[in-house]
């Protein structure tokens, strides 16, 4: 509570530098503080703003004969819309804030355009219902607390751009069960994945394994699961403290780890790189398909 009291107050704060700020203006049903000298504009919280159903953000709109760009969405600007089952978020938008989309227990699936390099704390913690998230591929770090008790996550794709995943972020996600952390992960910090009980596959791009603070797979039966690496880490990783104590420690070529499939299967127009790039599900090689039944997977297109 005392959290969320300490986020609420925040966000009244002007969160852009520039020329003059006017707070709370009010376009198609979103609130806006603008930028008069640097004509950027912030998503903002608003009293009794309660959103529902689909939304979609723009890149950009006109107030009072300004064009605006919107780069960013501010803290807690969605925070506790139950009833938001969808939003799309511009390219143009460079940060999402500090609990902005928590709570909303409708929303379903998220995708964060590559325009992003920071989501603050909490962005979506206690999204029960997010099952899809798709990261941008130059989002810097994973930030404390960010898809915490988002109980219907089945996987997640961190992609190479992402330094650190930081504490409780993945927390009590009991439904993870596959993740993939990308090569440039440096860092596994305080309860990472603390309860992921059901976390039986992990993907790790790194040559050189991350350090693993004591407690980030606490709660995670690694006597059960399997961890991919890449095939001239392998030592390296036996020898690691944390990520020795996998049940399997095997190559990421295995081929029980990527799923082989002709391209004349019927899959979802949504196809995305290993390290996270949109493309286009007829390109060859190692390919994140999200599937007509809205999961995703991991596969070789021949």
């Amino acid at each position: 509570m005392k959290k969320q009291v300490v986020l609420f107050l925040l966000a009244l704060l002007p969160m852009m530098a520039g020329g003059k700020i006017i707070d709370g203006v009010g376009i198609n049903g979103l609130y806006y503080n603008v930028d008069t000298e640097t004509k950027e504009a912030l998503v903002t919280f608003s009293w009794g703003a309660q959103y529902t159903g689909r939304i979609t953000i723009p890149d950009k709109f006109t107030y009072e004969g300004i064009e605006y760009t919107v780069t960013a969405i501010g803290k807690i600007a969605f925070n506790t819309c139950t009833g938001l089952i969808a939003v799309t978020i511009p390219n143009t938008v460079t940060s999402i804030g500090d609990g902005a989309f928590g709570g909303c227990s409708s929303l379903s699936s998220i995708v964060i355009p590559n325009g992003v390099t920071k989501i603050g704390h909490d962005a979506f913690i206690d999204c029960t219902s997010l099952t899809t998230i798709t990261l941008s591929n130059n989002l810097e770090d994973i930030d404390n607390e960010l898809f915490c008790f988002c109980e219907s996550l089945r996987s997640i794709v961190i992609p190479n751009s992402v330094k650190r995943i930081l504490d409780f972020s993945f927390a009590y996600c009991n439904r993870l069960s596959k993740v993939v952390i990308g090569s440039s992960v440096k860092e596994l910090s305080h309860s990472v994945f603390f309860q992921c009980s059901n976390l039986s596959k992990v993907s790790c791009y790194a040559e050189n394994p991350p350090e693993v603070l004591n407690d980030a797979f606490e709660g995670v039966p690694l006597n059960e699961a399997t961890l991919y690496v890449p095939a001239g880490s392998l030592e390296k990783y036996k020898k690691k403290d944390l990520w020795s104590e996998f049940k399997k420690i095997l190559p990421l070529d295995n081929t029980d780890e990527i799923q082989s499939i002709d391209k004349e299967v019927p899959l979802s127009s949504d196809g995305f790189s290993i390290d996270g790039k949109r493309q286009n599900t007829s390109s060859q090689g190692i390919t994140i398909i999200r599937m007509t039944d809205g999961t995703t997977k991991k596969v070789i297109l021949k």
